[in-house]
């Protein structure tokens, strides 16, 4: 019960929104819950902007210093360094065009379309679909676009075979005639809740229309001071000195009016419990429960000291001087009606003093319900994550192979057959980091150790090939067959681990007789 309760607040904390609730502020926010409450819609608009990494790795040396005493704490290294090193000099400009479409009402699911222009190269970045049932797709040319321009962005931060064409072009023979990658889930709980939520209940209308009533209610006789009427809509405009100090209201507000912020959560919690269709009806009497002892006048009191608190920190950091990068900043939106469409603009910049740090604008037109185009079928040509990473992890193991690798067992362990490896490569790339830890099944034999021939060879650089004629396999260098002591067993071959100094590898022993634990050392 406590699993599924941690779960639902988690959701419900990722949602939440915080806004004034003056009576143009409550306009702003009625005119984004028709487009928020729209089963459908579609968003397509461009995002700009440009970026100076000279001006940014000043600023952040700059801030870091403040935080830092001479006397107690040196960075080895300072950010404009290792800016430098990767690569990420002078400025940068970037533009994407995109497409948006989202399904709430059938599907549950969202599709997008980008391309980009990094410095004035073109880049094909394809689309991105994902289904609340059935996960994410990746297309091929996303995937390969993100390469290209992690290379263009950072040429230095990456060992050059990372950069190279022939490398580049294992990728794309690794994903075939493919034109998609299904990840599923990329983690296991993301699965986990879609199984507990009834995802089309929780985004319904009556959900959102909670999401809003716990704003106007928790907030009401509190404005931000930030949102304008201007004509057919709305506009914020924000500084840094003006968020400096609404951050400090803001926290000011949440300590004086606790109780009917937490009342007004709790509300909001309740109507989302209703979406949990996993949960009975006894377990969600608990959670009410639970939520009465949560947000009783005991915790209440215990969070309006903690706000108070919080406040106080900001106030003395800003006195400090700490927070001085955020004089520089600057938001403008706008967001505003035309007939069946809604048009948002949005304008972001931090400059230190007069540098220009980063500028970044992003316009985008949104069509609802009737207006929106179709959502696209699901991709059917994919290859799953998994097949994926298997087959960059071959490539990364030919590129980049194993230089190391430290095999544990323990003499207790026996009945459960299976060592401990870490390996490690010289270096890192963002698809291996230089330290990896896998576990093989094994067994001893006159005092040998056998393991998994393929899986620890292919790690080290080596290529593994079958010889059907002879039911053998070999690992095969300069051309030439090498003769292992190898066992067939439950379908694979186990090699001596002795035997790869026939490979040019060092191996060495070592036993911990205290704890019973063995290790074999292989370095190349």
């Amino acid at each position: 019960m406590k699993r599924k309760l941690a779960i639902l607040l988690s959701i419900i904390l990722a949602g939440m929104s915080l806004a004034g609730c003056s009576q143009v502020e409550r306009g702003y926010l009625n005119m984004s819950k028709q487009i928020s409450t729209s089963s459908e819609y579609q968003a397509t608009g461009t995002l700009s902007g440009e970026i100076d990494f000279d001006a940014l790795a000043t600023l952040a040396d700059k801030t870091i210093n403040q935080f830092m005493d001479e006397d107690s704490f040196v960075l080895e290294t300072s950010v404009k360094d290792d800016f430098s090193e990767a690569g990420l000099i002078g400025t940068k400009k970037v533009k994407v065009n995109y497409n948006l479409i989202v399904d709430m009402k059938s599907q549950t699911a969202f599709w997008a379309d980008f391309d980009l222009l990094f410095n004035g190269k073109s880049y094909e970045m394809g689309d991105l679909f994902f289904d609340m049932t059935n996960g994410i797709y990746v297309s091929k040319d996303l995937f390969i676009g993100i390469y290209d321009l992690c290379k263009d962005i950072a040429p230095n931060e990456w060992d050059p075979y990372f950069y190279s064409v022939e490398y580049r072009n294992e990728l794309l023979n690794a994903l075939g005639n493919n034109e998609y990658i299904y990840a599923g889930y990329l983690e296991e709980q993301d699965a986990e809740i879609t199984s507990e939520i009834d995802s089309m209940a929780f985004y319904s209308e009556k959900s959102y229309e909670a999401a809003y009533q716990f704003i106007e209610t928790a907030f009401s006789g509190f404005t931000t001071g930030t949102v304008s009427q201007t004509g057919s809509g709305y506009q914020i405009s924000l500084d840094g000195k003006q968020g400096k100090k609404l951050i400090v209201d803001m926290l000011q507000y949440f300590a004086d009016n606790t109780g009917k912020i937490m009342d007004a959560y709790k509300d909001y919690s309740t109507v989302l419990m209703d979406h949990v269709s996993s949960m009975s009806e006894e377990e969600k009497a608990e959670a009410a429960g639970e939520f009465e002892d949560l947000f009783g006048q005991k915790n209440q009191i215990i969070i309006s000291s903690y706000f108070a608190m919080a406040k106080q920190m900001v106030v003395e950091a800003d006195k400090a001087g700490y927070l001085d990068f955020l004089d520089g900043f600057k938001y403008e939106g706008n967001l505003k009606k035309s007939g069946n469409k809604y048009i948002s603009s949005e304008d972001t910049s931090l400059k230190d003093g007069a540098k220009t740090v980063f500028s970044i604008s992003n316009q985008c037109e949104i069509k609802i319900d009737q207006e929106a185009a179709a959502l696209p079928e699901v991709p059917e040509s994919n290859m799953s994550f998994d097949d994926l990473q298997n087959a960059v992890d071959s490539i990364e193991d030919t590129y980049n192979p194993v230089n190391t690798a430290t095999i544990e067992w323990w003499n207790d362990d026996y009945d459960y057959q299976e060592v401990s490896i870490t390996y490690e490569r010289a270096k890192a790339s963002p698809f291996s980091s230089d330290q990896e830890y896998d576990f093989q099944p094994y067994f001893i034999e006159s005092a040998h150790l056998y393991m998994p021939m393929r899986s620890i060879s292919e790690k080290l650089g080596e290529k593994v090939v079958w010889n059907k004629n002879e039911k053998k396999a070999y690992v095969v260098q300069s051309g030439k067959q090498v003769p292992m002591s190898g066992i067939m067993k439950d379908g694979m071959t186990y090699i001596k681990i002795a035997d790869f100094e026939k490979l040019g590898c060092k191996v060495s022993y070592e036993y911990e007789k205290e704890w019973g634990l063995n290790t074999v050392i292989l370095s190349k």
